[in-house]
C-alpha cells in the first residue's frame, strides 16, 4: 500500500490525465474519424505517465500491482475517447 505522500501523488497524476481527457473529448468532431484522438492520448500515457509511474515501481514507492492497476484506469480514460469519438454508422451508405 503506498504511503499518504505516494496516495496524493497518484491522485494529482489522476486528476492531470483526468483533464487531458476531457481536452481529448472537447477536439471530438462528430461523424468525423476521431481515431487519432485516441492514438495521441495513448502516446501521451505512454511517453509521460507511464515512464513517471515505472520509476516508483523501481525506487519502491509502488508496488507493481498497484502500478498495474493504476495505469490501466488511465488507459480506461484513453479509451473512453476512443469510444465516444467512433464514427458513427451510417444508415445510408
Amino acid at each position: 500500500m503506498p504511503n499518504n505522500s505516494v496516495e496524493k501523488e497518484l491522485r494529482d497524476i489522476k486528476r492531470v490525465m483526468s483533464r487531458y481527457k476531457d481536452e481529448y473529448l472537447s477536439r471530438i468532431v462528430p461523424g468525423e474519424d476521431n481515431d487519432y484522438l485516441y492514438y495521441e492520448f495513448c502516446e501521451d500515457i505512454e511517453r509521460h505517465t507511464e515512464p513517471y509511474i515505472m520509476r516508483m515501481v523501481k525506487t519502491k514507492h509502488l508496488e507493481i500491482n498497484e502500478a498495474k492497476r493504476f495505469l490501466a484506469e488511465i488507459f480506461d480514460m484513453a479509451v473512453e475517447v476512443y469510444l465516444k469519438g467512433r464514427k458513427k454508422p451510417s444508415l445510408f451508405y
